[in-house]
């Protein structure tokens, strides 16, 4: 029964220890330095959803800007169904309950340094006429976008 005891003191000291570290690595101060931002994970937000799921989509973009804003490359592919959301004419009443409208938040990525990737062949499919795109918005098929994938990149799907 003593050694059962140990086992689980030590077992529960290693994992309060364990979130411990992991509580330092998730705060971050947006005065931290170059090297440290440097070293950030790239990340790549893939948004398949359209306006039928407004919710995932106001996530998804959300998460680039504020990735965005802390230092981390960023490139989100907008894709199936979602090429609607990188158009010059999206209607501010695109949004989900309180978020800020949809065109906001790309605009919002965009100017954060975001690439913004749009599937040629999914908007062609959803009938976006891609030279009503957002300035700075990239027209791809998925051969050009593996062009913006890094070593060590993180992904996230909405």
């Amino acid at each position: 029964m003593k050694t059962i005891r140990r086992l689980a003191f030590i077992v529960l000291a290693t994992a309060v220890l364990g979130l411990g570290a992991c509580g330092k690595q998730a705060v971050s101060t947006p005065d931290a330095p170059t090297a440290a931002v440097a070293a950030k994970a790239p990340l790549l937000v893939n948004i398949t959803s359209g306006k039928n799921d407004l919710h995932a989509v106001s996530m998804a973009l959300g998460l680039a800007k504020m990735a965005a804003e802390h230092g981390h490359q960023v490139v989100v592919f907008l894709n199936v169904e979602a090429p609607i959301f990188a158009t010059k004419d999206l209607a501010a009443d695109v949004r989900f309950a309180d978020f800020p409208p949809v065109s906001e938040l790309v605009a919002g990525a965009l100017a954060k340094g975001a690439k913004i990737i749009v599937c040629g062949h999914c908007a062609a499919v959803q009938k976006v006429d891609t030279s009503q795109l957002l300035p700075g918005v990239i027209v791809s098929d998925h051969g050009q976008l593996l062009d913006y994938l890094q070593p060590g990149m993180i992904g996230v799907s909405y």
